[in-house]
């Protein structure tokens, strides 16, 4: 019984750490924009969520960010929360340069 409870309550967090990363890509356009985000812009903001959201989720996984649940925080567990988000936002901002090179 406890076994299935962690899972959930892994899943959970997995799901809330995905939500947190829409939300903040898509307030980084806000900042950006100051609030007045133009509409190609926020067609594009949300078509980029399509990979994003992939990528962190992988990224959150292969640094195992939810191996057990965490009662006490560690420095351990602070280096791979820092590992998986550098990780993440590497990807993010190379693999759109694969797909369109300066000319």
């Amino acid at each position: 019984m406890k076994r299935y409870k962690a899972k959930w309550l892994s899943a959970g967090a997995f799901a809330f750490d995905l939500c947190a990363v829409a939300g903040t890509w898509l307030a980084a356009y806000s900042v950006r924009f100051n609030g007045a985000i133009p509409a190609d812009f926020w067609h594009g903001a949300l078509e980029a969520l399509i990979w994003v959201l992939p990528v962190y989720a992988v990224m959150f996984r292969v640094f195992g960010l939810y191996r057990g649940m965490w009662v006490f925080a560690s420095l351990p567990d602070l280096i791979r929360i820092s590992k998986s988000v550098t990780g993440g936002a590497l990807v993010v901002m190379v693999a759109p340069s694969c797909h369109n090179p300066c000319r």
